[in-house]
């Protein structure tokens, strides 16, 4: 995790003010110094990797279990979710995100399985409780999620393409010029389509949650690291950091 690069070791909204009551360790667990090669440690992709592939199998058992089978919501939920895994899969072998190849000890292990099988209870409230969602849900979840997908998956490649090609250079073109996390803006709307369709207030607050504890930081860091290019300032410029013409 690119935790201490730059900014003088600074530690970002929203842990800056957590820190002051929480024990660090927490910071330290979800954000860990990367780990050399002769101590124990491993690739921080694999747990997230095995999470992802295992979304399709935990839906289809959860549906055999609460004979969800008829329930077109949770039908819809299988295919985006199971589906989402699979693209993910898919990613990580075709054109990884450096950021996850990093070794990291194993107490991240635990950490990944905990905060991404959270997202495991969508499933299971839709098929426990027969959440049923109205055509006009599914009809905006789908788009939401597709939307998502394109965002997500698109801003990935196009990064790793010009990386390679273009390596130190700022990018600041196509995805990148609607706004500076079109990435983080794709998974947004991916997490938040599945997460409507459990009509869960827990899951509505563990998404807000996961995003501020997780993503937030991450996004910080990503703009430290960007502002060493000269042209950083006029791109924040004429930008928006999350959301085109927003925010």
């Amino acid at each position: 995790m690119p935790k201490k690069s730059t900014a003088a070791n600074k530690v970002p909204f929203p842990w800056s003010e957590i820190n002051k009551f929480a024990p660090r360790i927490f910071y330290d667990l979800l954000f860990p110094e990367p780990v050399p090669p002769q101590k124990p440690g491993f690739k921080h992709a694999i747990p997230i990797d095995l999470l992802k592939a295992g979304t399709l199998p935990v839906c289809l058992i959860i549906s055999t279990i609460y004979k969800s089978f008829n329930n077109p919501t949770m039908m819809v939920y299988t295919a985006l979710h199971g589906i989402y895994g699979l693209l993910w899969i898919t990613k990580s072998q075709l054109f990884p995100d450096k950021k996850w190849e990093r070794r990291v000890p194993w107490s991240q292990f635990f950490v990944v399985c905990f905060g991404l099988g959270m997202f495991w209870l969508n499933p299971l409230i839709i098929a426990k409780y027969d959440i049923q969602c109205s055509p006009i849900m599914l009809g905006t979840a789908i788009s939401a999620y597709a939307l998502g997908v394109f965002l997500h998956f698109s801003a990935d490649i196009q990064k790793d393409i010009t990386l390679q090609y273009s390596p130190g250079k700022l990018i600041t073109t196509k995805l990148f010029a609607l706004c500076r996390h079109p990435n983080y803006l794709g998974e947004f709307l991916i997490y938040g389509s599945f997460t409507a369709l459990t009509n869960s207030i827990l899951m509505s607050v563990y998404l807000v949650t996961y995003i501020t504890i997780y993503w937030v930081p991450q996004m910080w860091w990503k703009e430290q690291s960007m502002s060493r290019y000269p042209e950083w300032k006029e791109y924040c410029k004429n930008t928006r950091k999350f959301f085109p013409f927003i925010y």
